[in-house]
């Protein structure tokens, strides 16, 4: 049932992307009286007709937000609120909301919400995974939503509060929001989309929506090894649960003499050990632990958490390692589109490296990127895209060898100079630290491309 709030309103959707979609179906269904469409695409009339959707107003054009006449409005993620046509939009007294909003404060199953600036979706996937499986155990069902999974309001009708709901959520989603899941999980959060963010300090504050509205009887899950995630986190009423790689912990998950263990009310239980974890890199011990430590709030038991840690390998894009040939190993990861993800990544392995980097920018500082790439056993660094020559000078500037830096430009040279370069016991690994909208429709295309690509060199069937 709709809200008070939205009955008998007329209600706005601000951009009509993937996540204002199903949401519009769904206030249709519920029987919203008034809905209005406002796309700064000029053709967007032609979209909701080939999506057969009707009984909406629609606004269009490039001055379309200035047009914004309801209630209350549902934004698009992607649509920031200091942007000054939504600005204006509030000052005349227009309620703004958004799809993840509505749905936390609709939502009757346990949430979880997962933020930070890197491993959001290996966490994610991995919380969402081991609740599957005490799920069938215990006569209930988990969803994934958020950034991956599907779109929650597909679902929402269907859940009980048994259920549990895994969201993965960003800053574009977290932004200003009056809602938080029962358990928060904040990653470590340093720096990224300052393409859609006026500054760091108001990056940060928008991740500090998962937390705001949480109240006592809701918990929070945090890196204890991150100053900024344990500062966020430190004004919230919720329980604080902890987790780090190098110490025991009193409520949470912590690492000691290579196990891992669960601490609540001065009893340890060891769950599984480091060296059961299959993914590469420290940054994938903490995403382990995080994952541990929100499904021990559900009381979800230690051997099946054991068992489907050991089977996990990790996520598309993320780290993959997606071939061995000649003694030369094969890593996509075109999910890291900031230097915090590929400060990871680099410090994933001891083998000489050849790292393919760059990409569309984020106006993100490469400065801590390459100092990194200075320090770890890179063999050669390939650049492409718009900040390839950022990142080659940030590199230089820390006394990165310059004839070990090759200028590729696009993909296919990169793979070509990697194939060329490497040697058996070296790995190749794409790991942009940059966006993907120079040359690529997302992170994705640039990623399949980059299998594609291998695969072809190396006269193999094509990856899946």
């Amino acid at each position: 049932m709709l809200p008070d709030y939205l009955v008998d309103t007329r209600i706005g959707i601000i951009g009509f992307g993937i996540n204002n979609r199903e949401l519009t179906k769904w206030l249709q269904k519920h029987g919203a009286s008034e809905i209005v469409v406002y796309d700064q695409n000029p053709e967007i009339a032609k979209t909701l007709f080939e999506l057969n959707f009707s009984g909406v107003e629609i606004v269009q054009g490039q001055d379309a937000f200035t047009k914004i006449d309801v209630e209350v409005a549902f934004r698009s993620p992607g649509i920031a609120l200091h942007d000054p046509q939504i600005a204006a939009a509030i000052k005349r007294g227009v309620r703004f909301s958004s799809q993840t909003e509505l749905f936390l404060e609709l939502c009757p199953a346990q949430t979880v919400g997962v933020t930070g600036t890197k491993g959001k979706t290996t966490t994610s996937t991995l919380i969402d995974l081991i609740l599957s499986e005490h799920s069938k155990v215990v006569g209930s069902k988990t969803y994934l939503a958020g950034n991956i999974g599907s779109d929650p309001f597909v679902f929402l009708d269907d859940l009980s509060p048994n259920d549990f709901v895994v969201l993965e959520l960003s800053s574009f989603q977290l932004d200003q929001i009056r809602q938080s899941p029962h358990v928060a999980v904040v990653l470590d959060i340093s720096v990224d989309h300052l393409d859609y963010h006026p500054d760091v300090e108001h990056y940060r504050q928008a991740k500090q929506g998962i937390t705001q509205s949480q109240t006592e009887n809701d918990y929070v899950v945090i890196n204890l090894n991150s100053s900024t995630a344990v500062d966020l986190a430190s004004s919230t009423q919720a329980q604080k649960v902890y987790f780090s790689n190098n110490e025991s912990v009193d409520f949470g998950s912590g690492v000691i003499d290579g196990g891992i263990y669960w601490y609540q009310g001065h009893q340890a239980e060891q769950v599984l050990k480091v060296n059961d974890i299959k993914l590469r890199g420290q940054h994938n011990l903490d995403n382990v632990l995080a994952a541990i430590a929100a499904c021990k709030l559900f009381k979800v038991d230690s051997v099946l958490i054991k068992e489907v840690v050991r089977g996990f390998t990790g996520y598309p894009q993320r780290l993959e390692k997606i071939v061995q040939r000649n003694g030369v190993s094969w890593y996509n990861d075109s999910a890291s589109t900031n230097p915090i993800t590929t400060i990871a990544a680099v410090k994933s392995f001891l083998e000489p490296m050849i790292v393919i980097v760059g990409g569309s920018s984020k106006n993100a500082d490469f400065n801590q990127l390459g100092a990194e790439l200075a320090a770890v056993n890179i063999k050669a660094l390939i650049t492409i895209g718009e900040t390839g020559p950022e990142i080659s000078l940030a590199a230089q500037s820390h006394h990165f060898p310059g004839d070990k830096i090759v200028a590729a430009k696009t993909l296919p040279i990169a793979i070509d100079q990697a194939y060329e370069l490497s040697d058996p016991g070296d790995v190749v690994v794409l790991s942009p630290a940059s966006a993907s909208f120079d040359q690529f429709p997302n992170a994705k295309a640039r990623g399949r491309q980059f299998n594609q690509l291998v695969f072809e060199k190396l006269g193999l069937d094509v990856a899946k």
